[in-house]
This record gives C-alpha cells, structure tokens and sequence, in this order.
C-alpha cells in the first residue's frame, strides 16, 4: 500500500520513492549534482528521477525544479506515470491485441489512441496532483517538474513504435544507424522565438548548440543566457494541452531520454560519440552520465553547470515488451517441488536427449528445404524447446533447495561489503551499504549506498559470498546434518561452539548422529552449496534464454513450412 507523503517526513517520502522507483529502473542511478559548477559539494537532494523499465517499455525522465521542492513533483510525476503506463497499460493493450472480433487495422487505431489517452490524462493528473499539493502544503511552495516520457509498443502487426511527450527541457532522442535524432521539442524561450518567428529553427539549434556565448551573435546572445529557461512544467500555472507523438522504431535503434543536466553541458555530436563509442546500452547510460558529471566538478568550461544528471538508453530489440507472461512461467510455481516431480523433469530431459540425438541424425540427412525436412527440423526444435524448459525448472528446484536448507544471511538494516563500482575503472575494494529489504521471489538484496543517494540490487549467492568471516548460523542444512548454534544467535558467524567447532546433528530412523567440525569446513560447506546455487540461478537465465530462442526459431520455421505448401 502507497504511503500518502502528507503522512511521511521528507527524508522517510523520499527514501520510499527512491525504493519504489528502483523496482522498475534497470539502468544506472541519477547523478546528484554539485551545488556550484567546479565544487564538489553536492546538492542535498537529487531532484531528477529516472525510469528504464524495458519489461513494460516504459522511459522516463522528470527533472524537478530546483529551489521550489522540485524533489516532491518529479517523483509524484514519476509515480503516477509509472502506475498508469506499466503493466496496467499493458493489461489494455493486450485484451485489444487478443480480441478475434475486430482486425488488424482497427486494433492498432484502438492502441494508438488508448496510448495517447492514458498518457495525455496522467501527466494533466500530475499536473493538477501537484498544483494541488501545492496550495495546501506552503513547504511544497512552487513544486513543479519537467517530465519526459516514452512508452515502447509492439503493434498487432509485429512492427514497433514509440509514443512520447515531454513537458519542460528534458529531452529525448533517437539513435539509428550511427545518427542522433532529437524526436522532442523544449517548452523554452529559444523554441518560443521560433515559434513567433524572430529566428529560424537552425538559428535556435546554433544557439543551443554553441560551445560559449562568444561563438553567438551579438544579437542572440540574451537568448543563449536563458536558453535552458522553461516556459511549462508539470506543476507550474496548469497544463493546458499535451502533446502526445509517435514514431516507428526497429530492432537496433537506441532511445535516449536525458534531462538538461546532460543536453545543457553535453552537445548533440558529443552524445553521439559517445552512443557510438559503447555498444552496451548500460554502459553508454553510465558514460553520459559521468562526462557530465565531470564537467560540473571541473567547472572551467562554457557549458559546464551544477545540476543532477539522469540519462535513460535503451536498445530497441527484435520484439517489443512482452505483455503477457511468458509460457515457461505462465504455470503457477508450486511453493515446494516434490522428490517425484523433480525425478520426473531428469526423467523426460535424459529421454528428450537421447530422441534429439537420433533426430539430429535425420536432419542431417535429407534436404532441410523440403517439407518433409522442415517438419523434421521443427520436431527436432520443439524437443530442444522442450528440454530448456524442463533445465530451468531442473535448476529453479535446485536453488530453491539451497535456499531452504540456506536461508538468505541479511535482514534490513545490516550492513554487507559491496565492492566499489563507484570508480572509473570499478575496484576491487569493497564499501558498506546498507541492507534496505530483501526480495525473496527474485532471491536478490536492495542495498543503500551510505550518502543514501544511491541504490543497486545485488542478487543474493553473489553478494553473500562476498562477505569475509564465516556464513555458518544456526539451523542450516549441510550434507543432512542441522547447525546447531551455541545460544541460537543470528548473523553469520554465530554457530560456534566451544573452541571453534560447529556441532551437526542428523536424525537417523534409530537415533539422533551428532557430528563435530571445524568452523572452516562447515562454512566451506555452506559456500560451496551457495556457489552451486549461483551456478543453478544462471543457467535458469540460459534456460529461459534459450528456450524463448526456439520459440522464434520454430515460428519462422513454420512460416517457411506454410511457404513451401503455398506454392
């Protein structure tokens, strides 16, 4: 249940945010920026939020408005975007994709114009959310944001596009075949002049992009001053309209959704270069985000300034979000796989293996462009399909063993050892943070960085195993056996008995066998079942990976097969 912020304190509204928002951003956290361009000091708040959420192809940036409690409208922009065009956009848009009574075309009028309406509505809710608070809260004294929102769509008919609009400066673009394309408009003085036709659009775009006022003309320079003034924001005198715009995008363009910390330091060719540079999205998020950030901190250049940067980058792929579950994990997950069930997986996996073999040999010996080849090859992939599934759950029902006979060592509050990846290059040495909550369905930990600006989710064998000491406690299963503690302590390293020792009991039909080790061999005990967990939980994701694979595979297939009947 959402905690109404008039019931919360500052610090307490932000960190639940914060933590909200971390659920559904997979991309680099925001900058805090300097509180003066070229001094290291940091503002106290970070007012820009960020969204990267490609399982419901939700982008967004919103950049609140420093000195008038921009910290509240971005994060309650961001909040209700997010609600109103995540999954419950998605749960719409499918019932539309899945309806047999209406066609093609008409669905996709039906999407689009369900899109645009959800996301003109919820930014004018925001809007008057906002004004609202506002009037009745004098700390909340001209609280108001620009917002930035791209939502990604695959159409019934398999192809992609993109629905936008932003509010403000905050901008976003698109990345195709080695070219940056600004796709918004700022809400600013330069698109103002445009607009009442005082200057053209290439002589604003000079103006913007221009490295000092010393390359602007003596009559344009009052505008390269108050270029990065905004004319609308979420929050600010009320929205009278939204612009909602959409754009076909294919598999390989990028999205970039960026605030003015990024556009106001960094120009359009520097963005370019350094998207072309990095051809991991994540890593060309976190490279624009530091090369701004290290202009604030030197502080000698023309376009340098102290603001909070947030930079969303994300690579369109060969589909879109996927709105509904996929079939692997479409079946309910029992809470305990059975002795049976998981002898009957290896049972079907060793004979799918030993029928894939046999098949393999067929295939290799007739003409795969025949009809009869084909329907062989898609036998041969629906088994291979078939055996990835059953590896995942082969894997899942292992980690979930270990996870019931190895509890997860933290519980919120505690401090870990992360290691730094702060720096630039990251480093092997390790930081405290803060346990913040653990998440028990995707077996990973929230943690807090201690300026409590910045969070990661850590999944949850890796993080434990980085720590040094023992990671024995009380009641865990080893090799059969049950630790049993001194005083029934909790924390690693509590599990020590007399000397040094761990004692294990195991309860035999006849009796209780009580079994004496050293400290070291049980915790290499545990560590070696948590690394086997680690492995399991990786070739879950290989599974899965592989298995949605085949899927495409047997569906071009098919198409090939439906071809060679046609002709």
């Amino acid at each position: 249940m959402r905690i109404m912020p008039e019931l919360l304190s500052r610090k307490e509204y932000i960190e639940e945010q914060e933590r909200n928002i971390d659920l559904v951003n997979v991309g680099e956290p925001a900058i805090t920026g300097i509180a003066f361009k070229g001094h290291p000091e940091r503002k106290p708040i970070c007012e820009d939020i960020k969204i990267n959420d490609p399982d419901n192809g939700l982008f967004l940036v919103a950049d609140g408005v420093t000195r008038a409690s921009g910290w509240f409208a971005s994060r309650e922009t961001a909040r209700i975007l997010n609600e109103g065009l995540g999954e419950e956009l998605d749960d719409q848009i499918e019932r539309i994709a899945q309806n047999k009574n209406i066609d093609s075309k008409r669905k996709e009028e039906l999407i689009d114009a369900l899109v645009r309406s959800e996301m003109r509505s919820l930014i004018l809710e925001a809007d008057n959310h906002v004004i609202t608070r506002v009037k009745t809260d004098s700390k909340m004294r001209e609280s108001a944001t620009t917002v930035s929102v791209a939502k990604l769509v695959e159409m019934p008919d398999g192809k992609q596009n993109i629905f936008l609009s932003n509010i403000g400066d905050s901008r976003i673009f698109l990345m195709r075949k080695g070219k940056l394309i600004r796709l918004t408009k700022d809400d600013s003085l330069l698109t103002y002049a445009v607009s009442e036709k005082i200057m053209s659009e290439e002589q604003a775009r000079q103006i913007d992009q221009a490295n000092s006022i010393n390359d602007v003309p003596d009559r344009w320079k009052s505008y390269y001053r108050q270029r990065n003034q905004v004319t609308n924001s979420v929050g600010g005198h009320g929205l009278k309209e939204v612009d909602v715009h959409r754009y076909s995008v294919e598999k390989g363009d990028r999205i970039i959704v960026a605030s003015d910390g990024l556009t106001d330091q960094l120009k359009e060719n520097e963005i370019e270069f350094a998207l072309l540079e990095f051809e991991n999205p994540r890593e060309a998020e976190r490279a624009l985000q530091q090369r701004a950030e290290k202009m604030s901190l030197d502080g000698t250049l023309p376009r340098s300034k102290g603001d909070d940067i947030a930079v969303v980058v994300h690579e369109v792929g060969e589909h879109g979000p996927d709105r509904s579950s996929s079939e692997i994990q479409k079946e309910s997950e029992p809470e305990i796989f059975t002795p049976e069930q998981k002898d009957g997986w290896r049972s079907d996996a060793a004979r799918l293996q030993q029928e894939i073999r046999i098949d393999r040999e067929k295939v290799a010996n007739i003409d795969p462009e025949t009809k009869e080849g084909i329907s062989l090859l898609i036998k041969l992939k629906d088994k291979e399909q078939d055996i990835s599934v059953l590896d995942y759950w082969i894997a899942r029902a292992a980690v979930q063993e270990i996870s019931k006979d190895i509890p997860a060592r933290f519980d919120k509050g505690q401090q870990v050892q992360v290691f730094r990846t702060d720096l630039e290059p990251p480093s092997y040495d390790r930081a405290s943070w803060t346990v913040s909550l653990y998440d028990a369905k995707n077996d990973r930990y929230l943690l807090d960085h201690p300026s409590k600006k910045q969070h990661r989710f850590v999944e949850r064998f890796t993080l434990e195993l980085w720590q040094k000491g023992s990671l024995v406690q009380p009641d865990d299963i080893v090799d059969g056996y049950k630790v049993i503690g001194n005083s029934g302590g909790a924390g690693p390293g509590s599990a020590w008995e007399t000397g040094g020792n761990i004692v294990l009991m195991k309860k035999n039909p006849e009796a209780l066998v009580r079994r004496v080790e050293t400290e070291q061999t049980v915790d290499k005990m545990v560590r070696d079942n948590m690394l086997k967990a680690r492995a399991a939980k990786k070739e879950m994701t290989r599974s899965l990976d592989r298995a949605n694979a085949l899927k495409d595979e047997i569906q071009s297939l098919t198409e090939r097969k439906v071809r060679l009947l046609a002709k």
